[in-house]
């Protein structure tokens, strides 16, 4: 005779009894005043996956959030380990152009053929049954997030008590997540550079140490571009130093349009910038270190009385964890790659170091 299983039932699954409605609605409020004192965007996504988990009865949950607008989302989180199939499937999904799941406005489980669009660019993972993840869309002024709660693969479907769970929860959160990102947006107008708009030197090292930090956690790669423009000095003795800072703001206004909402653009010096590449392996920077390098050289950066004024650009590729192990030696390693162009010709790209074949997959 097969033994009984000794796990639990999900709070969800339980038959619902008198004043099982007002319970649920009282453990909501509960949740959501633990997590109302939480200010910190990361900190804040961590906690709602895992009330949503406890909330539904599901096996997993992942937070994803973008802003009004954009077409792609980026997992900010989750209860699952950065190894988990699921999670890997869901993150790349998510941040594709354009995301499934920012589409999405009707919330509960997904069906047939919102999963084959889901993971039509990834493997989806072994034995993942239809209507074995729910998706709750959030959208408002100046918010946007999508809560998924999920089953394990090859464990069914969810319930739809878990689903309604989860979708409730998820509601009634939401202007709270709104509130903090509203927070996000304000300490972000004190972090730009004023003459260029892109990020400054000071939010560069702190940005890079949280990415640094989620990188080794959760074991995804990280990617630097260094650029540093090649005739600047020629420009300021031919036109003033005025048409010098203009051509500056110029490459950032170029610049900034080509890179992917959660990579950010900075002015890491006078002349130099930097873009940081969360999630993005060595190949895919080069890859996007090259549309900037054809950005530069394709149109006169600079109009004047003169007419336009060609401006290029030396840029230097690297990535954790192909090319460093540490924040620092990821910077160093940048830098060097920019400096080897600046040295042999300038308007070209060098990626850090040699690539050994067997980290190439990795990185």
């Amino acid at each position: 005779m097969k033994p009984k299983s000794t796990r639990a039932r999900p709070r969800s699954a339980e038959a619902e009894g008198p004043g099982a409605g007002e319970a649920r609605e009282l453990r909501r409020l509960a949740a959501v005043v633990r997590l109302i004192d939480t200010v910190e965007e990361d900190e804040l996504a961590e906690a709602v996956a895992r009330e949503a988990v406890d909330l539904s009865g599901a096996d997993y949950a992942l937070l994803f959030l973008g802003r009004p607008g954009d077409r792609q989302i980026t997992l900010r989180g989750s209860t699952l380990g950065p190894a988990h199939a699921v999670r890997r499937a869901l993150a790349a999904a998510a941040s594709a152009e354009p995301s499934v799941l920012v589409a999405r406005r009707e919330a509960g489980p997904l069906g047939a053929d919102e999963m084959a669009l889901l993971f039509a660019d990834v493997p989806p993972p072994e034995r993942l049954a239809t209507g074995s993840l729910a998706a709750v869309p959030l959208f408002g002024e100046m918010f946007h997030a999508v809560l998924v709660v999920g089953r394990e693969p090859g464990t069914g479907a969810l319930s739809e008590a878990a689903a309604q769970a989860a979708i409730g929860f998820a509601r009634a959160i939401a202007p709270h997540l709104r509130t903090v990102q509203l927070l996000g947006r304000y300490r972000e107008l004190m972090i730009r550079d004023d003459q260029t708009r892109s990020f400054n030197r000071r939010y560069f090292d702190s940005f890079l140490d949280d990415e640094f930090i989620r990188a080794t956690r959760y074991q995804a790669p990280l990617s630097l571009i260094f650029i540093d423009l090649d005739n600047l000095k020629s420009i300021n003795e031919a036109h003033g130093h005025a048409m010098g800072s203009e051509a500056i703001r110029q490459t950032a206004e170029r610049l900034m349009p080509l890179i992917r909402t959660i990579d950010k653009l900075f002015r890491y010096g006078g002349d130099e910038f930097c873009v940081v590449l969360p999630e993005t392996p060595w190949k895919g920077a080069l890859e996007v270190a090259e549309r900037l390098r054809r950005a530069m050289e394709s149109l006169p950066i600079l109009v004047s009385e003169a007419g336009g004024v060609a401006l290029t650009a030396s840029f230097g590729v690297a990535a954790y964890p192909v090319h460093a192990a540490t924040k620092e030696g990821l910077v160093r390693a940048a830098d060097e790659a920019m400096y080897r162009v600046k040295q042999s010709g300038k308007n070209a790209i060098a990626v850090a170091g040699e690539v050994p074949a067997d980290r190439q997959e990795r990185g």
